[in-house]
């Protein structure tokens, strides 16, 4: 773990401490050797505050700001936010997001710090080339405590500029007590170039496709889908799917499902593969669904209409990728959803039931009004049958009676 220190040297600066103290030593702000007190007009250290991903904030009392991450050796400052003369502090919520609290009085109010956008305008400017485009994986937190016998799989995917050196190094610390597997794959396209690397042999697979980002504007009904659901992006997400008629509820949805962002989103993931759902062979997947129906809409190209078990054995059935991530979701299962890590955001889904003999709600109104308009028809009919009925064998009886004491009057006059 990093270990800050504060040195009490009269040039005041932050000693840092990685690994077990085998990397050590001052802050350097980048781009001068100026310390901490000389950059910042004279003024000291007000607070410092560190985030689940590694960020470091560094506040002065005279409200200028630097910026570090763990594992690195410089600083950076951070553009002017708010007028050194007034009084502030940082504060980090569960969810690391940075808010200013600015004191007027006897009063307080918050705004809202975009740190990562405050770094990308102090480094956008920078002579620091990076021939990275981008980089993505799958580790969700900075330090992983792993005892003996435990093991950890993780992957991550470098896209390069093109016409530059794609060669990589993972770093170890303490490799006598790991043992440690590696896979790489390159895929050189046109202008781009994308190396996945895996570490260890139980791993998801990762799709070689890459793509460049775009910049959209999603807008969320609020009207339509009401508040949103908060929740902290280190933490795995297993909807839990419930049927209402109206606004009373039924009951939950216990059968498979499967679910997409509608505003296109695809920076989110799966925790189980398909092996570890006890899947026989390849399960169905958006990709492969995406493939074999090119023309169709989200809405059509999977669903009940087409769904196909993993668990069910079939003739050609191969264990070729079952490494893959498992997308159907249940109730019993432990799939859940994983989120990115480098961002925040807000996320709208659409579910759709697998099972082909599940209905979402067994009448639709018209259909319950039918119903019982027919069976109220059918127990007036019998009702009105039984009473013609019951009057019917009383007159017949009746008759029956009278009939009879005749007949024993006539015969005792004869």
């Amino acid at each position: 773990l990093p270990v800050f220190t504060f040195s009490l040297r009269k040039e005041l600066n932050i000693y840092y401490t990685y690994k077990n103290n085998t990397t050590n030593g001052f802050f350097q702000v980048s781009g001068s050797n100026l310390s901490l007190p000389e950059m910042s007009n004279g003024s000291t250290i007000h607070q410092i505050i560190l985030d689940y991903l590694g960020n470091i904030l560094i506040k002065m009392k005279n409200n200028i700001f630097f910026y570090t991450k763990s594992e690195l050796r410089e600083l950076i400052q951070l553009p002017v936010w708010i007028n050194g003369m007034k009084k502030m502090v940082l504060y980090l919520n569960p969810s690391a997001s940075v808010y200013i609290l600015l004191i007027d009085g006897s009063s307080i109010y918050r705004q809202t710090y975009p740190l990562e956008i405050e770094i990308f305008s102090s480094t956008f400017r920078a002579e620091i080339s990076c021939s990275i485009i981008a980089f993505q994986h799958n580790m969700d937190f900075n330090v992983y405590y792993l005892d003996m016998g435990d093991e950890l799989t993780f992957w991550s995917q470098i896209v390069f500029e093109e016409n530059v050196d794609v060669s990589t190094y993972l770093e170890f610390y303490r490799p006598d007590l790991l043992l440690l597997k590696e896979s790489s794959k390159y895929e050189i396209a046109r202008g781009i170039c994308t190396k996945n690397e895996v570490s260890f042999v139980k791993s998801f697979f990762l799709s070689n496709l890459s793509f460049f980002p775009q910049y959209f504007i999603a807008y969320y009904d609020w009207d339509k889908y009401g508040c949103l659901m908060e929740l902290h992006y280190e933490r795995y997400f297993q909807p839990v799917i419930s049927m209402y008629d109206g606004n009373k509820y039924v009951r939950r949805v216990e059968t498979n499902f499967i679910l997409w962002e509608m505003k296109g989103r695809t920076d989110y993931g799966y925790t189980s593969s398909m092996k570890e759902e006890g899947c026989l062979y390849k399960a169905q997947s958006w990709p492969m669904m995406l493939n074999e129906s090119k023309n169709s809409t989200l809405d059509e190209i999977w669903g009940p209409q087409n769904y196909r078990s993993c668990f069910v054995f079939h003739q050609n059935s191969t264990d070729e990728g079952l490494y893959e991530q498992y997308q159907i979701l249940n109730m019993t299962s432990t799939n859940s959803i994983v989120w990115a890590t480098s961002h925040s955001g807000i996320y709208v889904f659409r579910v759709r039931i697998l099972d082909p003999n599940y209905r979402l709600f067994s009448f639709l109104m018209s259909d319950l009004s039918t119903v019982m308009l027919y069976s109220f028809l059918i127990l007036c009919i019998f009702w009105a049958f039984l009473i013609l009925s019951y009057f019917r064998y009383t007159k017949i009886f009746q008759e029956l009676s009278y009939t009879d004491s005749q007949t024993s009057l006539d015969l005792q006059e004869d």
